[in-house]
């Protein structure tokens, strides 16, 4: 046994893998490939390049768009597609996929180091492994002592096989994150048993959601399309119940609107904390509207320069039904007449019960009737993170930020 293939059995102890050697990666017309004994998804990438002029001197570099979630076969990725792109493993271990503008010289499977440079300064170097002479791959725990650093700063520079990679880092941490929260959905279904055998994939996620009495349960998906005077229109599709008389029912929201229901949806997780904390048992009240009409302003994204978040006066979401600033579960003032709400509206509403469990419920109302759909707060997690997911995705592609103008200026010659 060399000395290579020795250092490619230590390597695959410390990450917790298997003792055999990193089996061949199958690279034409492949998707995964097997890392001992655990198959990752390869993203299916398509490099971008333009020329940029620097005094005399041209050098060839990668242009650099936002940070966002791409979707691939179900399979979430953090990256701006400039080289990196961070995902998980079938085990829901987080993995980062490095590719390689120039071939790497050293054999396939074999450790190489990976250096990273954050702001301008080195961070560490860490042992990845060739997964093809064009990519390496840092798994497990030593990707997650970069991720954090990726996540606050502003530029990464990484060094590994001779090649260097160079990019910013604006909408990584919202990135980032989203792809954390979905690597931890995988390992809980790892844990469950929801793993297909043939794949090693998760069965890919349901969101369910309950009517009060109601035994079986319905399933929800998120999805988007474009529409005329409106542009890009998100919608949850709610299915129908067996054996119950509604039938299914498909929500619209616009962007603001979709923006508006995942800040709402996150602070039903703090009053969740409150309810049970103060033992308030069972409880009702509307978080807030939505809707563009009655929602108030949208929520502003955090400053990725310097972390902190613009003031913007807010007003009440609920219109008399209490407010939303301070997590509390205040009652409007005695004093004041209810104000009744509006017949057309969008909501999302938080319901506490007497066994201390809580809920979130959207709501639409028409014309004074409104259908009406619980979900567990797990579940509502859930509709967070795809609602934000299906937002980044949609923009992206739908802008088609993916191909710059030279290139298009190419393809009319």
């Amino acid at each position: 046994m060399n000395r290579n293939i020795r250092i490619l059995y230590a390597f695959s102890l410390c990450l917790g893998l298997s003792a055999a050697a990193f089996a061949p990666v199958q690279v034409a017309g492949a998707t995964t490939i097997d890392l001992g004994g655990i198959r990752l998804r390869l993203p299916q990438v398509d490099l971008r390049r333009t020329n940029r002029t620097q005094g005399t001197r041209t050098d060839s570099t990668y242009a650099q768009p936002r940070w966002y979630v791409a979707v691939q076969d179900g399979r979430r990725f953090a990256t701006n597609n400039q080289g990196l792109w961070i995902g998980y493993d079938e085990r829901g271990e987080m993995v980062m996929q490095i590719e390689l503008t120039n071939p790497a010289t050293a054999a396939v499977n074999s450790p190489v180091a990976v250096q990273f440079d954050v702001n301008g300064r080195y961070f560490d170097t860490i042992q990845g492994v060739l997964a093809t002479d064009r990519l390496a791959i840092v798994h497990s725990a030593d990707a997650e002592r970069v991720l954090g650093r990726l996540m606050s700063g502003t530029r990464v520079l990484i060094n590994v096989a001779g090649n260097r990679i160079e990019t910013h880092l604006k909408g990584s941490s919202d990135a980032i994150d989203a792809t954390r929260r979905e690597a931890a959905l995988q390992r809980r279904a790892v844990v469950e048993g929801k793993v297909t055998p043939q794949t090693g994939l998760a069965q890919p996620e349901v969101i369910n959601f309950f009517l009060p009495g109601v035994g079986q349960k319905g399933t929800l998906e998120v999805r988007f399309d474009i529409v005329e005077a409106k542009g890009l229109v998100l919608y949850l599709n709610f299915s129908a119940i067996t054996g119950h008389g509604d039938p299914a029912y498909s929500m619209p929201f616009s962007v603001n609107e979709a923006k508006r229901t995942v800040a709402l949806l996150g602070k039903a997780v703090e009053w969740t904390e409150v309810a049970r904390n103060n033992r308030v048992g069972l409880f009702s009240k509307r978080i807030g509207f939505v809707d563009d009409v009655n929602g108030g302003p949208v929520p502003l994204p955090v400053d990725e320069e310097d972390g902190t978040k613009p003031v913007e006066p807010q007003k009440s979401a609920d219109a008399g039904l209490g407010t939303i600033g301070s997590g509390s579960l205040s009652i409007p003032e005695k004093s004041k007449a209810p104000i009744a709400a509006p017949q057309d509206f969008k909501a999302v509403n938080f319901n506490s019960y007497e066994d201390g469990t809580t809920s979130v419920q959207i709501e639409q109302s028409v014309r004074g009737f409104s259908r009406r759909f619980n979900l567990t707060l797990e579940e509502a997690q859930e509709l967070s993170t795809s609602l934000e997911s299906t937002i980044e995705y949609a923009t992206f592609r739908l802008e088609n930020r993916e191909t710059n103008p030279e290139v298009k200026d190419e393809l009319f010659r």
